[in-house]
């Protein structure tokens, strides 16, 4: 009964997550609409990320794979997710220089930066091979205070 709705496993996966990413989207909102602290609110950024990574880390390395061989509109949607995080990022950052939180620098360098370093440590904990050293909660945490701390006042 699910075919008669969807074509194809491939067009019933996309669709998938397409609503997984809305869902995501709409839980960070809610938990940044909490705090107008941009520190705190960049940590509930690298929270959330890591919270999804660890839950959901077999999905994303599955989309990853399937992703070249996906539809235009879901690469065209991983994309829009990409830049729509990134400006959020953006906004933060933006937001903390205004507040004088943070120094003078260019928003979209330093999401990138932000974004990729959150991201490879949620990668080490999600891929976890036995036997290999891990990274964990504490490293993170100091990773994430190094990238802060860079940007201060």
């Amino acid at each position: 009964t699910v075919y008669e709705y969807f074509e194809s496993k491939q067009i019933l996966f996309e669709e998938m997550i397409m609503v997984l990413i809305d869902i995501g989207f709409e839980e960070l909102d809610k938990h940044l609409s909490e705090t107008n602290n941009a520190i705190e609110q960049l940590k509930i950024i690298a929270l959330l990320e890591a919270k999804i990574m660890f839950e959901h880390g077999q999905l994303f390395s599955l989309i990853l794979v399937r992703l070249a061989s996906s539809s235009d509109e879901l690469k065209q949607k991983f994309h829009q997710t990409k830049e729509k995080q990134l400006e959020k990022l953006e906004s933060i950052l933006k937001y903390g220089m205004e507040q004088g939180v943070f120094k003078t620098f260019d928003p979209k360098h330093f999401a990138l930066i932000f974004k990729g370093s959150m991201m490879q440590v949620n990668m080490n904990r999600t891929c976890m091979i036995e036997g290999l050293e891990q990274v964990d909660d504490t490293t993170k945490d100091e990773i994430f205070d190094i990238l802060i701390n860079s940007i201060k006042s």
